[in-house]
């Protein structure tokens, strides 16, 4: 295998534009695990409610995601539009072999979208209440799964062109130990976060509150033995991480930073510091995401019977990143304010 890792993206003529847009792509992968993630992270706590705090808990849900829920998916959309424009050799490949948990992430977005306007919105309040928040819970746990698996996935390097049968193509890639651990990774920095949010947003309910600082300090936990899980899983299945993450000082750095925000975070759980907690709790979750990617970098795709597919090796033409390129510079110009406008206006706003 060529050591990819010593390509200087900066010797490419227009390098500028390319780095600019793999800079969009990882800032959109990150919101998108912090604001969606959060909002996944709701409805699995909700699977871990008893039947007296239920309907509270789906209450304090939606006045918590409601709002902004809708918003949170433009980081996906962005995330597609970027590989499928700039990157069209990577978006066919994971479209192609990752098609199956693709397909079911889809499919959980759909219907817990679904489900959870059903459940507010229904003007009749009978029993298919139980189905919709079932369908909401299950699909929240089910969706970053998925999303978690894709991503394990991509650098397990078990995908092969070609292949000699359905199995082989399209099951084994992502079916198995690594790239499953990686799901459930994901969805316990889901679950992370939701508690960690809803925490300020149950201050006018104290027995909602004390059961959310206590599903904070689990999934916590839960997240830390996933992570371990994870690079055992890894080095078990021939991948190691750990020497990926130490032949790059950032991610070393950024996990380094993460790992050492557990005290920050514990201090500023046990003095009631709400605000500034989901800062921290969503910087470790976004440090974690970025430290995957620097070490992965500039590999899009580990292949099983040929070289990595990387993202300079897969870029559209040079025009059509500078369309690109100029086009996302003037979207964050507009798509930020706003999504700060949005979130100053429902969720710090005065009492």
């Amino acid at each position: 295998m060529p050591d990819i890792r010593q390509f200087n993206p900066m010797q490419s003529r227009g390098w500028k534009m390319y780095e600019w847009i793999v800079f969009v792509l990882a800032v959109s992968l990150v919101l998108y695990l912090i604001f969606a993630g959060a909002d996944f992270g709701a409805g699995i706590l909700e699977m871990f409610s008893n039947r007296e705090e239920r309907n509270s808990v789906e209450a304090l849900t939606y006045q918590a995601i409601g709002p902004v829920w809708e918003a949170n998916h433009i980081w996906l959309i962005l995330v597609i539009v970027i590989l499928f424009n700039c990157f069209p050799e990577v978006y066919s490949l994971i479209s192609t072999y990752l098609h199956i948990p693709i397909m079911l992430m889809l499919i959980g977005i759909v219907f817990r979208g679904t489900a959870f306007a059903f459940r507010h919105y229904d003007a009749i309040k009978d029993r298919s209440q139980r189905i919709y928040a079932r369908t909401f819970a299950a699909a929240s746990f089910l969706t970053p799964l998925f999303l978690g698996t894709v991503a394990g996935a991509t650098i397990l390097g078990r995908i092969t062109l070609n292949p000699g049968s359905f199995p082989e193509g399209f099951l084994w890639p992502w079916l198995n130990m690594f790239s499953i651990s990686v799901g459930l990774l994901t969805v316990a920095i889901c679950a992370f976060l939701a508690a960690t949010f809803l925490i300020g947003e149950s201050s006018d309910t104290p027995a909602l509150q004390e059961k959310f600082i206590r599903q904070s300090a689990i999934s916590l936990g839960i997240t830390v033995l996933m992570g371990a899980v994870v690079f055992a899983a890894g080095e078990w299945q021939g991948i190691s991480l750990l020497t990926m993450f130490l032949a790059q000082p950032l991610s070393l750095f950024g996990i380094g930073f993460a790992t050492a925000g557990l005290l920050l975070y514990w201090h500023l759980l046990l003095n009631q510091h709400w605000q500034a907690i989901r800062l921290v709790a969503a910087a470790q979750a976004g440090l974690i995401l970025l430290s995957w990617l620097i070490a992965q970098y500039p590999v899009a795709i580990q292949l099983h019977n040929a070289s990595p597919i990387t993202f300079h090796g897969s870029q559209a033409p040079e025009q059509v990143l500078t369309v690109i390129g100029y086009t996302l510079i003037f979207g964050v110009l507009m798509i930020f304010p706003a999504l700060i406008y949005l979130i100053k206006t429902f969720k710090f706003r005065e009492e």
